[in-house]
């Protein structure tokens, strides 16, 4: 993607499903306009999977709720066997 004007929120590396994953959060544009983003990224069995929440910026509660949920998807995130 494309993204313009990127300024690096916060960084954070964990585990997610027996595998070393990269968190970003950072606001930045998109063909122009100005978005928040939180990507997740991880690699296993030969794949990368990238996982993205986007959303309009801001602080509102609503915004907090939606970037807690993803997080929480994140969390429960797991590959299948590939036997």
């Amino acid at each position: 993607m494309q993204l313009t004007d990127r300024k690096v929120i916060a960084e954070r590396e964990f585990q997610l499903d027996g595998r070393g994953a990269l968190e970003v959060e950072q606001n930045a544009s998109l063909d122009g306009v100005s978005r928040h983003f939180i990507v997740v990224v991880v690699k296993k069995d030969g794949c990368v999977y990238d996982l993205w929440h986007i959303d309009r910026g801001g602080d509102s509660p609503e915004l907090a709720a939606a970037r807690e949920q993803f997080r929480a998807m994140v969390a429960g995130f797991r590959t299948l066997s590939s036997s």
